[in-house]
């Protein structure tokens, strides 16, 4: 379950992002065939160019699209 939170004035989205999101919870969604938002696939990117996601999440996801 994801819940939506209003983003916080002065604050940018990656932060907003990264205390509401986990690159697990985006990879159960994806596997269970759900449709991801911007913001989720906005911080799996982010995760992958700020070295935070593993090797293996970055082939599970790109084995779930």
């Amino acid at each position: 379950m994801f819940l939506d939170i209003p983003k916080p004035k002065n604050t940018s989205m990656s932060k907003r992002i990264l205390y509401t999101m986990r690159i697990s919870d985006i990879l159960t969604k994806k596997r269970d065939g759900h449709q991801l938002s911007d913001e989720e696939i906005l911080f799996f990117v982010e995760s992958v160019t700020n070295q935070k996601a593993s090797m293996e999440q970055i082939g599970a996801f790109l084995m779930a699209v």
